[in-house]
Order: structure tokens, then sequence, then C-alpha cells
């Protein structure tokens, strides 16, 4: 198995829980929240070497204020998962793709984070 671990700061627009994302917001609303992510995700998309194999992916989220619920940075996960996938990280981002995904929340003294590691299968 390979790792990569990339550490990512969080800009307060892209701090979004799944109850905000579900509190009945238009399409539009929720659209551009996808798009804020792929612009965010440009300036990290080269700390990545391109997975092809199957991946399990950690996602360590850390706030300065407020940590969320571990179940609510849900919705910022999959964003991520999909800026991986449209950048072509990873192959997919299909159950044949990621195995798993795994979430953890924490305090920091730090501006907003999330550390993301990629466990890749070596065949």
């Amino acid at each position: 198995m390979t790792q990569q671990i990339v550490k990512m700061v969080l800009s307060p627009d892209l701090r979004v829980s799944l109850n905000q994302y579900y509190a009945g917001q238009f399409w539009k609303k929720r659209h551009s929240m996808k798009n804020a992510y792929l612009k965010w995700f440009l300036q990290y998309r080269l700390s990545f070497v391109k997975i092809k194999n199957p991946c399990e992916i950690q996602f360590d989220f850390h706030f300065k204020k407020q940590p969320m619920d571990c179940d609510n940075t849900v919705f910022m996960g999959k964003c991520i998962t999909d800026c991986l996938a449209y950048y072509n990280i990873l192959k997919d981002d299909t159950y044949k793709h990621v195995k798993k995904m795994s979430y953890t929340s924490q305090k920091t003294t730090e501006q907003d984070h999330v550390i993301l590691t990629i466990t890749e299968e070596v065949e």
C-alpha cells in the first residue's frame, strides 16, 4: 500500500455542514458551492499523484472555532472527492475505486484545514 498525505486550508466559505446543505437550499446555491470547491482545489491538485488502484480516503477536519460533528463534515468530504475525480487524480469515485472513506473532526489552534490521507492498494 502507498499513502499520500496532503494538508489543505479551508476558506470560511467552504465550511459547509451537511445540515446546512440539506436545509432547503435552492439547487443553484448547491451548484455554486460545488463550483467553489473546484476553484479552491486547483491550488492543491498538483500536490497529488494520480491514483490508479482502489483506495481508501481519510478526511481529518480541523476547526479553530466550533468543530463540526463528524457526520456534518460529509458534504465537504464529498466535494473534495468530487474534485479528486474531476481533476483525474482518482480514476472515478465509485465503489469500485474508493473502497472506504472515514472522517474525524477536531479542534485546532491553527486555521481551519483538512488533512487528506489516501491509501492506495498496490497490485
